[in-house]
């Protein structure tokens, strides 16, 4: 049977853009339906607020800061549905590194890697990943599920590391870590591995959020109506040293109804970064319009995204809620 008819939101899919990781994390207590560890959520059947505003860190929550050892992260292979390259530099590349020590400060504290492992293997890997409230993360749906799969391909587990970044070769951890328990994504992405569909929410076992701050999220009307506005993208991506935080901020090419399309270089592993604004005042200042997800395709090539739309921000926001704060 399939999710959709089980209405359980699952989703399985290596996707060229994602470098994972794997992480021991003890398996929840009850309502599980895939691998021990991760709970497989039901697709909300009311829809939630469909923009939210950016909140800036309370400090109610704060774990000791820890380090990571260095890693050697494994990059994910395509799905057979995936359209798009195994990197997404573009040309020259234009990305440059995040300063350390600007990744524990509001709104870049919100940014975290995500290190998993996929049932019944070794492989660590790695993706990207925000916070949208105090305890839940926005990604990209391969780094949640294997797309196309159904309910099997859900992770088994999960650690999300808010603010992560490397100095003089340390991974430094500047709010320690907290473990994923759930994690829901869209049908189209879990039961048909759809590229448009390829973003996720889970959630984690702390209120981190309110220590590092949250993305708003917002949307806007109209087909094309990103073209030309400047977006930011950043991440962890594998082609540089483990922990190390990248950027790139340019203008995006062109949306449609589910996807935008910008030129800014990315590379694996960064999929789940945030596509954001540095400032929207309308959502109370950082805010997140897409969700970056695969690498160069198109003539001219551009890398691509799930465009938050008000629809979708309502089921992000119905999943969120369901992890309380």
């Amino acid at each position: 049977m399939s999710r959709r008819l089980k209405h359980a939101v699952m989703v399985a899919g290596a996707v060229v853009l994602a470098v994972l990781t794997a992480v021991g994390v003890a398996p929840p207590v009850g309502g599980q339906n895939g691998p021990p560890g991760i709970v497989s959520l039901p697709t909300p059947t009311e829809a939630g607020p469909t923009s939210t505003r950016a909140q800036a860190p309370s400090g109610t929550e704060r774990r000791a800061a820890t380090t990571s050892p260095d890693s050697d992260a494994v990059a994910a292979a395509p799905a057979p549905q995936s359209i798009i390259g195994a990197e997404s530099v573009i040309g020259a590349d234009g990305r440059t590194k995040v300063a350390p020590s600007a990744t524990s400060t509001f709104p870049l504290s919100a940014v975290g890697q995500i290190e998993f492992f996929r049932s019944g293997s070794p492989v660590m890997w790695i993706c990207t990943g925000y916070l949208i409230d105090a305890n839940s993360v926005l990604t990209a749906g391969h780094c949640s599920y294997d797309g196309g799969t159904g309910e099997a391909g859900v992770i088994e587990s999960a650690d999300f590391f808010p603010g992560r970044n490397r100095s003089n070769g340390v991974v430094q951890n500047p709010f320690g870590s907290c473990a994923m328990t759930a994690v829901w994504a869209p049908d189209r992405w879990v039961d048909d591995g759809r590229a448009a569909h390829d973003y996720s929410v889970q959630q984690l076992d702390c209120t981190i959020g309110n220590s590092t701050g949250w993305f708003g999220l917002f949307a806007l009307e109209g087909t094309n109506a990103f073209a030309g506005r400047r977006l930011r993208v950043e991440g962890y991506p594998g082609d540089r040293n483990f922990g190390s935080r990248w950027k790139m901020a340019g203008l995006v090419q062109r949306s449609s109804i589910n996807t935008l399309h910008y030129p800014m270089d990315t590379y694996g592993g960064q999929s789940g970064s945030p596509l954001f604004k540095w400032n929207r005042p309308s959502c109370g200042g950082p805010c997140s319009a897409g969700v970056h997800a695969y690498g160069a395709g198109g003539n001219p090539p551009t890398n691509s995204g799930p465009r938050l739309t008000k629809g979708r921000i309502g089921l992000i926001t119905a999943v969120a809620a369901q992890n309380g704060s």
